[in-house]
């Protein structure tokens, strides 16, 4: 009796050791948005994860935010292994996965249950620009020189419509989808792209009018090639089993789901091609 009872004792002291050994994953991200703002949306599906994975684990976990604030230095922290896992835009993944290509995709975002969201051409709401053909002479507004919906996925569309950058009076980019759309609607330019969530703002979507839209794959979230692979599965599935869907409110998602490299081959292509919107022969 007294052995069993030791024997009980043991197992009950092994587990409590094991979960309260600490295991710190490594979350990085980055945008152009201030590090409070991105804490505010991402905090509550980072801590929905975190107690998923204490709980499939058995280890308290921490999930550590590493902010970047470049495009850039996003994606050489993933090529480089100095994250765990990272989300990253289609084109930063496919740049990081070119760095790398040992890095590798855990799910990807879903919006209304979809792997894709569209980027929108608009104009204002008053001018007599109907079609993408009507844009040829006029001037045209970018988001940010690293997007995948703001610049690299509509120069691709734009191209595929026979329009490209001499076609335009004059372009220039944003630093962020809203400030294209508060310059189309502005006047200050005659059209511009951006991902179609900015007109939720009933104000900007009143005095815009969408001429094109184009779909765009969604953000992966990507583990590095360091991230041991029962880890990267457990990860996946508490990912994928997330039931609240009020921790996606900030980001306008609704879940994740299964994805592979293959899933982000036209944006591939729209990198790749890109120098041919630029191309006058």
């Amino acid at each position: 009796m007294f052995k069993r009872l030791l024997f009980f004792l043991s197992l009950s002291l092994t587990s409590l050791v094991s979960y309260a050994e600490n295991l710190t994953v490594t979350f990085g991200i980055y945008g152009s948005d201030r590090l409070s703002e991105i804490e505010r949306k991402f905090h509550p599906l980072l801590k929905s994860l975190e107690d998923s994975l204490t709980k499939s684990t058995n280890k308290s976990v921490e999930i550590k935010m590493i902010f970047y604030n470049r495009y850039e230095d996003g994606i050489n922290a993933v090529a480089r292994g100095e994250v765990d896992i990272a989300r990253l835009g289609a084109v930063s993944y496919v740049l990081a996965k070119k760095q790398n290509p040992g890095i590798s995709i855990i799910a990807t975002e879903t919006f209304h249950n979809k792997k894709t969201f569209n980027g929108v051409i608009c104009v204002n709401s008053k001018s007599t620009i109907n079609s993408l053909k009507d844009l040829k002479g006029k001037s045209f507004a970018f988001a940010n020189q690293r997007s995948t919906s703001g610049r690299y996925m509509s120069q691709q569309f734009l191209y595929e419509n026979n329009i490209i950058a001499s076609s335009f009076s004059k372009y220039g980019y944003f630093l962020k989808h809203g400030e294209v759309a508060m310059a189309v609607a502005q006047g200050r330019y005659d059209a511009g792209v951006f991902k179609d969530e900015i007109l939720k703002n009933k104000i900007i979507s009143k005095v815009l009018r969408v001429i094109a839209t184009f779909p765009v794959v969604t953000h992966p979230w990507v583990a590095s090639e360091n991230l041991p692979g029962d880890l990267k599965v457990t990860i996946q599935q508490s990912l994928l089993n997330l039931e609240d869907k009020s921790v996606f409110k900030g980001l306008e998602r609704d879940g994740f789901a299964l994805s592979d490299n293959f899933e982000y081959d036209k944006v591939r292509l729209a990198v790749e091609n890109n120098h041919l919107f630029f191309n006058d022969n």
